[in-house]
Parts: structure tokens; sequence; C-alpha cells
């Protein structure tokens, strides 16, 4: 067993203080599942209770390589449809067949996310603004982490 960078056999004590124990009861792992790589050790961080709810702590270094990764992303949406995944990759992929297109996911009923390989193609796409998929309106907007991707609630759109 990993902790500290040290090795336990399984006959120690544990307390029930012990966040290690804690883990292991909660996840049932045994001795022999648990992996220790040299010069690493296990960390326990206690979680912050926010209304009530313990919520985990991430540190903003842990999530800024990602959110640098979706910035050259957009959000489509068509209004009044729900196409599927794979007809929305082949449509996508034949409009901007110039454009460098990294991939094509869906991210809820609906809503898809389009990642390309380079600021500009992202860019060219978000200017031109208005696209139609089957005489509906495709929306499209350049990602962002805090933006709220409820398309439900869209009523009227100027053009």
């Amino acid at each position: 067993m990993c902790y500290n960078g040290s090795i336990f056999n399984s006959s120690r004590q544990w307390n029930s203080d012990d966040p290690l124990t804690t883990f292991r009861s909660r996840t049932k792992l045994r001795d022999s599942q648990l992996i220790c790589i040299p010069g690493t050790s296990v960390k326990f961080v206690e979680a912050s209770i926010i209304n009530g709810l313990k919520c985990a702590k991430i540190a903003t270094e842990d999530v800024t390589p990602k959110i640098e990764y979706w910035q050259l992303a957009i959000l489509c949406s068509v209004l009044g449809a729900n196409p599927p995944l794979e007809v929305m990759k082949g449509y996508l992929r034949r409009v901007w067949k110039t454009l460098d297109i990294d991939k094509i996911c869906l991210v809820k009923k609906g809503v898809f996310i389009v990642r390309f390989n380079n600021l500009d193609d992202q860019l060219t796409v978000v200017k031109r603004g208005v696209y139609y998929f089957d005489n509906k309106p495709l929306l499209v907007k350049p990602w962002n982490p805090e933006m709220d991707i409820n398309t439900e609630a869209i009523t009227s759109l100027p053009i």
C-alpha cells in the first residue's frame, strides 16, 4: 500500500481518521490493487462544505490546459431541430470543408461543439454568423467556460 511514498503491509492497524482508510473502504480496493509510483505520495485534501454539500477543490492550474484547448471551439445548435450527431458531422464537414476541423461532439440534445485546429478558422465561422440547416437557423457561438448552453429558452432570434 502506498502512503506518503512508503509501503505498508496490510497488517497495519488503521484508525478511522486515516483518509487512506476512508478511501479504501469507499472504493473497496485491496492493497494489491493500489499502485504506488516511486517518488509520489497520497495527499488528503478536505472537501469544502458549501450550502451543506461537500464540494471538491479544483486548482486553477489543473483546468487551465483544458480551457485553453477548448478556446478554439464553437457551439452550434439548430433551432427547431435535433439532428443526429453523424448527420451534423457530415453537414458541418461539408459546409466548412476548407477549414481545419479537429473534432465534432454532441454536448447535449441539439447542441454540438466543434473544435478547430487554429483560431483563424474558428473566427471565420463566427464572423459569418448566419448558417442554415434544412431551412432552419444554425446558431453558432464561440465557446467560453461560463457559457450557458440552454437553447430551449430561445424564442426569437434577430437575423
